[in-house]
């Protein structure tokens, strides 16, 4: 409808409006800003892919499914916040958002009942976890999900990112769910979480502290292997197992709060090769944040 209409430069879509074909706003490249009033359900294909001077968009609690390559090179694109009415995103749907810094997600990946693909450079690009570094844009640091689930190798790689919030929707972190997430700063495990799983936070360098909620009962192996940043670390006395290699190479670790007993600490079953937890000053009794 509005296929290369490069001179628009705002527009309000009303409440009459029930959908957004595919290609409907296809390269407006002088686009800033679109208000998409609550009746819109879906948002087609490519809808306003290359629509490079779009910097601005409010999408509505109506929409239920966003496109592939909806947004697709949005290089305007800074700050984009999705609705947990919003249930399936198509592939491709963010691919070349180079601006992008920050993000609000229902889900990670394809759909909020967790089928299909589950990693978060899938939006972007990103045929499996494997290419989430290469996908996920560079610029891309604050994530926050609302909910579905943390599944394993979710944002693996993902090296840019500082800050991501964890939805109380999560019974358990995947396996590999933030390996290698070197710049990441600051995550905030709710006390929805069970367990962490294998390889978890394995290599997280940028990690300095973090509190383990009292909810969890197990920390797989390898979890924080490799963290070298981190220096301090909670612990609840609701942890019964803590795997091989969980703390391996933890070189900072120097301080450990933890909210048992000095016996209680004890009776925990810590795996082999977590000298560098083990060594740490123990803080006994210390209550959870």
């Amino acid at each position: 409808a509005f296929y290369y209409c490069t001179s628009l430069t705002q527009i309000t879509i009303p409440s009459s409006v029930t959908s957004i074909s595919p290609g409907a706003f296809s390269h407006c490249t002088g686009l800033k800003s679109v208000t998409i009033e609550e009746g819109v359900t879906g948002i087609g294909s490519s809808a306003f892919r290359g629509c490079t001077g779009l910097t601005q968009i409010t999408i509505p609690s109506s929409v239920t499914s966003i496109g592939k390559d909806a947004f697709q090179d949005c290089t305007g694109l800074t700050e984009v916040t999705i609705p947990s009415s919003v249930k399936s995103i198509g592939d491709y749907a963010f691919k070349g958002c180079t601006g992008l810094t920050e993000i609000t997600l229902p889900f990670v990946g394809q759909s909020a009942d967790g089928t299909g693909a589950t990693h978060f450079g899938y939006i972007f690009g990103a045929s499996s976890y494997s290419e989430n570094s290469s996908y996920v844009p560079s610029s891309l640091k604050k994530v926050t999900i609302t909910g579905g689930k943390i599944g394993n190798s979710a944002f693996s790689g993902c090296k840019g990112l500082t800050e991501i919030t964890i939805p109380s929707s999560v019974t358990s972190i995947g396996s590999s769910a933030f390996l290698g997430c070197t710049g990441l700063t600051d995550v905030t495990i709710p006390s929805s979480v069970i367990s962490i799983g294998t390889w978890a936070f394995s290599s997280c360098t940028g990690l300095i502290e973090i509190t383990i909620p009292s909810s969890v009962t197990s920390i797989g192996y390898h979890a924080f292997r490799g963290c070298t940043g981190l220096t301090e670390i909670t612990i609840p006395n609701s942890v019964t197992s803590i795997g091989d290699y969980a703390f391996y190479y933890c070189t900072g670790l120097k301080t450990v709060y933890y909210s048992g007993t000095e016996t209680e600490w004890k009776s925990i079953s810590i795996g082999s090769n977590n000298s560098y937890l083990t060594s740490a000053t123990i803080h006994y009794n210390s209550k959870q944040s």
